[in-house]
């Protein structure tokens, strides 16, 4: 078969398999809290609030956003080191409300997509079901409550991750504390929302595997 016969052949599967958008982009901004920038050990921020850009707070009470090594240095405890990326982090706890911080972004109806982000806690108290986590979208796509890994040395971060249907062109994640005091152990950082491989895209993948086999012959 001729280059472009294999290039036509390749186009009409391609069709038949189906387009997808580009992959692997995060849809969420400042998913590190890494600004505003600011210099000490932490800021609280109390409901309503703008100030950590891209995200709002709501409800009541506060959220901190602590600053490693800083936070550390100030408490004296290793076990507010360090943060997952970068130098800040988010402690839901604030100083011992349930406040909520949220942040929407555009999503296709009917796409899989992935959410993940890593928790940690101090050892000021025994790690709990604190982190509270929601997905909305047309309908509430995910609540649940999570419970941090107790720190070594320093925070013991992990891994979470969670698969959703789109089903509205907006998509809201909140996270809220759900302690009732400063308990220091609700603590989230590097969050992440991309887009699942979708079964076309592995289809390219494979065309494209093949038309360079081609070629080579």
């Amino acid at each position: 078969m001729t280059p472009r016969g294999i290039l036509g052949w390749a186009a009409a599967a391609w069709m038949g398999c189906g387009a997808t958008p580009a992959l692997g982009q995060n849809l969420l901004l400042n998913e590190s809290f890494e600004n505003p920038a600011f210099t000490g050990s932490h800021r609280q921020y109390w409901a309503p609030s703008l100030g950590v850009p891209h995200w709002t707070v709501s409800g009541s009470g506060n959220i901190v956003i602590h600053r490693a090594p800083d936070a550390g240095i100030d408490t004296g405890n290793s076990t507010f080191n360090f943060a997952h990326h970068g130098d800040n982090y988010l402690d839901l706890s604030g100083t011992g409300s349930q406040a909520t911080i949220s942040q929407s972004f555009a999503t296709g109806i009917g796409q899989t997509y992935e959410l993940s982000f890593w928790i940690g806690a101090s050892n000021g108290q025994l790690p709990a079901a604190t982190i509270g986590v929601r997905l909305d979208g047309a309908n509430n796509l995910l609540n649940t409550a999570l419970t941090p890994t107790a720190p070594g040395v320093n925070i013991a971060w992990t891994l979470q991750a969670f698969t959703f249907v789109a089903d509205s062109p907006t998509t809201t994640l909140s996270f809220q504390g759900l302690s009732r005091y400063d308990d220091n152990a609700s603590y989230v950082d590097s969050c992440s929302v991309v887009l699942v491989p979708a079964p076309g895209a592995a289809c390219l993948i494979g065309l494209a595997a093949l038309v360079g086999v081609r070629r080579r012959r």
